[in-house]
């Protein structure tokens, strides 16, 4: 199970401090909790409801509970943390909400410009964001 005891456990064992922040459920009215990470950088939180979501930067994806879902819910919040993965983001012309395509979560070790370009096309600007943001890096395709 996801529960939101394990994933403070586990961001407290690797020394990450964070917030919880309790908010309502604009339809069921009740309580959700989201863990919200203190850092510079790209922001990182986890949401508890239904389902339980990683929002990182500009990419997000939602887990639902079971074990399979739980297995690449914990993979991915480490990958990030570890920065084994980054979120990377596409724009058509600048780097503006306007402009913004898609959001994935590649293997960090993927990135090249060969691969971004494949990915994504050409004409496009491709932010990569990773947890420790001296990392990131811009691409043009």
């Amino acid at each position: 199970m996801i529960t939101r005891k394990a994933v403070e456990k586990l961001l407290t064992e690797k020394g990450i401090s964070f917030d919880v922040i309790e908010n309502t459920h604009p339809f069921t009215k009740e309580p959700i909790f989201c863990l919200e990470v203190k850092k510079t950088g790209h922001p990182l939180g986890i949401e508890f409801d239904d389902e339980v979501t990683i929002f990182f930067a500009e990419w997000h994806a939602h887990y639902i509970n079971t074990d399979s879902m739980e297995k690449c819910f914990y993979q991915n919040l480490d990958d990030i943390i570890e920065n084994r993965a980054c979120a990377t983001t596409s724009y058509v012309d600048s780097i503006d909400e306007d402009n913004w395509c898609c959001c994935s979560l590649p293997n960090a070790k993927d990135i090249t410009p060969e691969y971004l370009k494949e990915e994504y096309g050409e004409g496009k600007i491709i932010t990569c964001n990773f947890y420790d943001d001296t990392l990131d890096q811009v691409y043009y395709t």
